[in-house]
């Protein structure tokens, strides 16, 4: 797969959220996030789908997720190392409420911290995707996916 192949597929994600229902009045906004599974479309060509929770088990040294309000939008925060190559980040997931549905969401990476810099939502998804598509692959590590002589 290209990169300005990748840059597309990235593209779709920010531009199709995922609504996600809660089923009970005590929201679990990290369980929300864990259980959200991007990537879902045709365009996607992962053989294997898992949610975020399973994914980053995989890949992420030491998850923690944390929650935090900021003005009708909920923010689920990833923090860890990946894998491999240790650098830490802090991947942030917001999670807007539909307008008029009940216990609805729009889910979405919303920004990145990494080396030291806030990066955009566009990079959070990437980052995403390369763990999913990693994933996908059966790779032992993003790394190791990003070292592929099939990614271009």
């Amino acid at each position: 797969m290209t990169k300005k192949t990748i840059s597309t597929i990235i593209a779709t994600i920010l531009a199709v959220t995922m609504a996600f229902s809660l089923s009970s009045c005590a929201y679990d906004y990290v369980q929300t996030a864990k259980n959200y599974t991007p990537f879902q479309g045709e365009e996607f060509a992962f053989a294997k789908t898992a949610d975020c929770g399973t994914v980053t088990e995989k890949y992420v040294d030491s998850p923690e997720w944390k929650t935090r309000s900021g003005s009708g939008t909920e923010y689920v925060d990833l923090t860890g190392k990946l894998k491999g190559s240790g650098e830490e980040f802090v991947l942030t997931f917001s999670l807007t409420p539909i307008e008029g549905e009940k216990d609805m969401f729009f889910i979405e990476p919303s920004s990145l911290k990494f080396e030291g810099e806030t990066r955009d939502a566009e990079q959070a998804a990437i980052l995403l995707y390369y763990m999913y598509a990693a994933y996908s692959g059966g790779f032992g590590s993003v790394q190791e996916y990003l070292d592929s002589p099939d990614i271009d």
